[in-house]
């Protein structure tokens, strides 16, 4: 991210190999190109480290739930909860695990890390996204919506009719000159059983890889086929916030940027955090929509119907895209 890899190292006491495997199965993390900065990730064993990682009296409750607790302070972020300890500065994360962590669901694990992460990204000016990325014919699009929009289901459909990917339910923007771009955050599919059971028109996950993932969700890793359709990052053209509607046909309606704005609002993550990064967040999102074409669409029938159906939603989507002809710029490389 802007130059910025990821170095993971544990001390003894800790399975490595447990740690490594999960952070690359739940993340997208490439070879280390054009590298300007490293940011560390230790992660240590709690019962090797007795009152590991402490939260300084300074430091501020943002946020609690009756699992987690977060608090902000000094340029750092500090997390507890869920069998895991962490503090997270621009360019380091400590992380400290007890046993009691590799218990809990994968869901709550992928949460936690995910979290953890996003928080340390802030400090450097990048910001999560609730919602996937996509490419076709060096036009970016982003896919938002709340949970159940049908974001992963629209994604599956363009996929099959050729468009690239960067991530499922979760990307990460920055501030790139005079535009934002759009980076791949998060590896794998969050899919409901009902999509596993449907499987569609080829199918973007690999059926071996299939893991219960908690809340009703299953989580795998893409195909061998959808493997090459990834890419890193791109500077999205055109938003789409969709809904599942229960006509045949998808519809999509062009919005004005101030409404995508309080669209965007709703998915943006940790926003009101801090109000040190919030200034910074809001004028990234404003830059966003202001950037892109922002359209509304309503997912029919049509998107798990037929190849042909399909081809035809895909088609719409990239000609509504393509009419911002200011913006048409993708290259390859992911979160680093």
């Amino acid at each position: 991210m802007s130059g910025m890899r990821f170095v993971l190292t544990c001390v003894p006491g800790v399975d490595s190999q447990w740690f490594f495997t999960l952070w690359n199965d739940l993340f997208a993390v490439t070879k280390a190109d054009e590298i300007t900065s490293d940011v560390s990730i230790q992660v240590s064993s709690t019962s090797h480290v007795p009152g590991a990682i402490p939260v300084p009296a300074s430091a501020r409750l943002i946020a609690e739930t009756p699992t987690r607790s977060l608090w902000s302070g000094n340029d750092k972020f500090w997390m507890q909860g869920n069998g895991i300890k962490c503090a997270a500065s621009k360019s380091n994360i400590d992380i400290a695990i007890s046993k009691e962590f590799w218990a809990n669901t994968l869901f709550k694990q992928r949460d936690f890390l995910l979290v953890t992460m996003v928080s340390m990204l802030r400090l450097n000016d990048v910001y999560g996204f609730h919602g996937n990325g996509l490419v076709r014919d060096n036009t970016g699009i982003i896919i938002t919506g709340n949970s159940g929009a049908g974001k992963t289901t629209l994604t599956h459909a363009l996929l099959s009719d050729g468009w690239q990917y960067l991530s499922d339910d979760a990307i990460a923007l920055e501030i790139d000159g005079p535009v934002v771009r759009t980076r791949a955050l998060r590896r794998g599919f969050a899919l409901t059983e009902q999509a596993l059971q449907r499987g569609g028109i080829n199918p973007i996950w690999d059926k071996n890889s299939v893991r219960e993932l908690g809340n009703g969700k299953y989580l795998s890793g893409p195909s061998v086929a959808t493997e090459r359709q990834f890419i890193g990052q791109c500077v999205p053209a055109a938003i789409f916030f969709t809904s599942v509607g229960t006509a045949d046909a998808t519809v999509i309606t062009q919005i004005k940027p101030v409404e995508a704005l309080f669209l965007a609002l709703e998915q943006a993550a940790g926003l009101f955090v801090d109000a040190k990064s919030a200034s910074s967040q809001l004028n990234l999102l404003k830059t966003l929509v202001e950037q892109c074409a922002c359209y509304r669409i309503v997912a029919g029938r049509d998107v798990i119907a037929s190849k042909e159906t399909i081809a035809r939603v895909s088609e719409m989507i990239l000609s509504a895209a393509k009419k911002n002809k200011s913006v048409s710029s993708v290259d390859n490389g992911a979160l680093k």
